[in-house]
């Protein structure tokens, strides 16, 4: 490991900033405290150069190192199967929904190339472990909440089955953002009694909580949510 880069992440501490983020992210270990706009623009300086050899500096002991990383992989210029190869390889070093998610919502090649990554996350979303499930939900709600993939997406969710928090409440969260945007469809499944109760829950709360959600829907989700 290149200590170079070690150095230039702990250039960008705000002691501030570690305090407060670490309070919101339990799991996450060795926080240097750099806030996620410098983490992107170092990713992608990262990403435009030697991105292969800034793979093999980086280490993993800090949080902020996982990061750059993973953001380093989401946006530097190769080949879908490549990308897969080492999402593959950095998916178990994810320990929180920090990293996890900002990787996730960066990953934009999802978005052009759906039938590959619907292929490549199936592992992940039949995952017993409570950060691959993630990795695989927040995929699903950043990638795939549209008209061709809406049924298959609902589908998945019908049928998580997990106690880990972390894993229910990326559900909750997909399913917020399904409703949002097809509401009859979501509404259906949130009736199910299939569905988990604690996913069902957690995302009629989170459905209730936004602004995008109009307050005869809202209340009408609360009945739904009382019934069960």
């Amino acid at each position: 490991m290149d200590t170079t880069l070690r150095e230039r992440l702990f250039a960008l501490q705000d002691a501030q900033y570690q305090k407060f983020h670490g309070s919101l992210v339990p799991g996450a270990e060795n926080i240097i405290g750099v806030r996620v706009p410098e983490l992107r623009a170092l990713a992608k300086e990262l990403a435009t150069g030697q991105w292969q050899q800034a793979l093999v500096d980086l280490g993993t002991d800090y949080y902020e190192e996982r990061v750059v990383r993973g953001l380093i992989i989401a946006q530097a210029p190769m080949s879908v199967s490549a990308r897969q190869k080492l999402l593959e390889e950095f998916v178990p070093l994810i320990n929180n929904w920090a990293i996890c998610d900002v990787v996730c919502s960066t990953i934009k090649e999802a978005d052009k190339e759906q039938e590959s990554y619907w292929n490549f996350l199936q592992d992940y979303l039949g995952s017993a472990e409570e950060y691959p499930l993630r990795f695989g939900l927040v995929m699903l709600l950043d990638h795939f909440v549209d008209e061709h993939y809406i049924e298959s997406v609902l589908d998945v969710l019908l049928h998580v089955n997990t106690a880990d928090y972390y894993a229910q409440m990326a559900a909750a969260w997909a399913l917020s953002v399904c409703y949002i945007k097809f509401p009859v469809l979501t509404e259906a499944v949130f009736l199910n009694p299939r569905l988990d109760d604690e996913i069902r829950q957690k995302g009629i709360q989170k459905c209730t909580e936004s602004y995008r959600v109009k307050y005869k829907d809202k209340q009408r989700l609360k009945e739904i949510a009382k019934g069960f």
